[in-house]
């Protein structure tokens, strides 16, 4: 399947970048980003999507990823209260 995607090349340099970055977007985020950015021109880009291409897999492995991610900042906060409610409990009343 042919995709036929309409964008913009955008231009960026941070002042530690010797030379401009240039990027392509799907819109011109030159009119809403506070980092100095320049839309160069418009541009359109054209390619094609493997036969049987199933986005599924790619989308539940994001997800177990955030999943993994957040069950990892779950178990760190538990461990943090599990420890404040040890210490008040040696503390002799």
């Amino acid at each position: 399947m042919k995709v036929i995607v309409e964008g913009f090349i955008i231009a960026k340099q941070d002042e530690w970048m010797e030379e401009p970055e240039f990027i392509f977007r799907e819109y011109d985020s030159s009119k809403y980003s506070s980092d100095p950015q320049v839309m160069v021109k418009p541009h359109t880009i054209e390619f094609e999507i493997p036969d049987g291409f199933d986005i599924r897999p790619g989308l539940v492995e994001s997800l177990e990823q955030e999943k993994q991610k957040l069950m990892a900042a779950v178990q760190s906060r538990i461990t943090e209260i599990n420890a404040k409610i040890q210490s008040l409990l040696a503390i002799e009343a």
